[in-house]
């Protein structure tokens, strides 16, 4: 009895420290995938010229959403979600964005 509860263990940290390599494995090929496609010039030139300040012109109006809404979302307790939505996001995509990446799927950020 003990040595079959010993396998069952065995196997079950096996099964623990193995399986989720795999999920790991194939988001990192599907990451450097994406990365390998390279964006051409003109679009590298409108994401700098057109897109980058209009993610700063977004990110600036969202400070001041946030802070027109801020007592609202307390009172609510959604400011976190609220923070995210008006300030991260358009900051991330602005800021964090790998340049002329038009997605905003995980590939995109810089590490």
């Amino acid at each position: 009895m003990r040595r079959l509860v010993g396998i069952i263990l065995a196997v079950g940290l096996t099964a623990v420290l193995v399986l989720p390599a795999r999920p790991v494995k194939a988001q990192e090929r599907r990451y450097f995938e994406r990365l390998e496609e390279r964006p051409s010039a003109a679009w590298m030139m409108v994401d700098t010229l057109a897109f980058r300040p209009a993610g700063l012109v977004t990110t600036i109006g969202g400070v001041g959403l946030f802070a027109g809404t801020l007592p609202i979302t307390l009172a609510t307790g959604t400011s976190g979600c609220a923070m995210e939505a008006f300030i991260e996001r358009p900051a991330r995509w602005t800021f964090q964005r790998r340049l002329g990446r038009r997605g905003y799927g995980r590939s995109f950020w810089l590490p």
